[in-house]
């Protein structure tokens, strides 16, 4: 490590490109620092400019995996309330009208929430199961 920083100290000022070698961090960070240093008026400000630029892209894909986060959430819980709904109305239909056809079933594995309620309030008053659906 000490050859290296005496290397650092010698070329640092000369180099275009950190050489393979010198892969040790605080090495790359110093010869980061010097290129930076060396820089003109306008190549420092175009490196400003990139430098924002990076840190925009990081705090929008930060922002992405979080609203995919919240997204996923969301959908397993409106999931989940969909299967509580349809699962309290089979329970309903079945206390109601005994058996439950398949094709009841399948209208229920495809209906939404709100579908769901609007099923759910017509079971006590319809006298038949089709009626439900209606």
């Amino acid at each position: 490590m000490f050859d290296q920083w005496l290397y650092f100290i010698r070329y640092a000022g000369s180099l275009e490109e950190i050489p393979p070698k010198m892969c040790a961090d605080p090495i790359r960070h110093a010869f980061e620092k010097a290129r930076v240093a060396n820089m003109t008026r306008d190549e420092l400000d175009l490196y400003d400019k990139a430098g924002i630029a990076i840190a925009d892209a990081r705090g929008r894909i930060e922002q992405a995996r979080k609203d995919g986060k919240l997204e996923g959430k969301l959908e397993g819980k409106l999931e989940g309330k969909l299967e509580e709904r349809m699962e309290m109305l089979l329970d309903l239909l079945q206390d109601r009208f005994g058996s439950i056809p398949d094709w009841v079933r399948a209208k229920l594995a495809e209906a939404d929430l709100n579908t769901l309620k609007g099923w759910s309030k017509k079971v006590f008053s319809a006298d038949k199961i089709e009626l439900v659906f209606q």
